[in-house]
């Protein structure tokens, strides 16, 4: 398998998200394809998109940085990186880290990931983590507020 289809199969089976643009020579930076992960970290479909300018795909990114940032890293192979990307699509706001890179001469990937999730997650465990505390507190209390040889079938056992 050649090095750049490698590539390709590797951004396609990513867990990342990954977005690609061509830089034509008149400046615009044009939407060429997006993967599975992508769609589900911004819960949309992008196959609609692809051809399409970056400022019509996504127009929540007029005005800020990130255009030109990637037309730059498309003509100088310069790395970009951002952690608190913001990502609206009229629906929902998701907090993104970017990192943008040449994948050939004119082209880039834009490889992003959802910083809500792990926050989500751990959100989760500190539910979890309180639950169990909470009922490890309460059987504590139980059991030293009662006399054990008083436990039904009598414990011989203290």
């Amino acid at each position: 398998m050649s090095l750049p289809a490698f590539n390709i199969d590797l951004m396609n089976n990513s867990v990342l998200g990954v977005h690609r643009y061509q830089l034509e020579s008149n400046g615009r930076l044009v939407f060429i394809g997006a993967n599975s992960a992508a769609d589900q970290i911004l819960k949309i479909d992008h196959a609609s998109l692809i051809g399409k300018i970056i400022e019509d795909a996504f127009p929540a990114l007029v005005g800020t940085p990130i255009p030109d940032q990637y037309r730059n890293v498309a003509q100088t192979g310069e790395v970009w990186h951002d952690e608190q990307t913001i990502y609206e699509n009229g629906q929902d706001s998701t907090a993104l880290s970017v990192q943008a890179m040449q994948t050939a001469p004119g082209q880039m990937a834009a490889i992003f990931l959802n910083r809500n999730e792990p926050e989500k997650k751990e959100q989760s465990l500190d539910k979890r983590d309180a639950i169990f505390l909470a009922v490890a507190n309460a059987a504590e209390q139980f059991l030293q507020s009662r006399d054990r040889r008083n436990f039904p079938g009598g414990c011989q056992c203290c």
